[in-house]
């Protein structure tokens, strides 16, 4: 089924990515997967006290990076990775989840 959606992806068919990626929460249902919301099951158990610290810390790294303060950036990913969080960088900017 994933292959299905790949394919409809590289050939820009809306429709056909639409059908498989319902097929595909579909067959996850029957088995209790996919029925998550991606970030919620990203945060896993976080207390709301803790997802606050820690977009607040991301918050302030953001500013580190763009001030180019790379040594008060790593020191807040490590105070992230103490508090039992990954930071995972991307083009849109950082995500996290706890660790597992």
């Amino acid at each position: 089924m994933s292959s299905a959606i790949e394919r409809a992806v590289t050939a820009g068919d809306m429709p056909a990515i639409a059908a498989n990626k319902a097929r595909l929460i579909e067959a996850g249902a029957l088995l209790g997967l996919l029925q998550a919301d991606p970030d919620s099951w990203f945060e896993g158990d976080a207390s709301d006290d803790l997802k606050a610290q820690v977009e607040a810390l991301l918050t302030r790294r953001v500013e580190a990076r763009a001030a180019k303060d790379w040594t008060a950036a790593d020191a807040i990913r490590a105070e992230l990775d103490a508090l039992g969080v990954v930071v995972m960088d991307g083009p849109a900017g950082a995500t996290w989840r706890m660790k597992d």
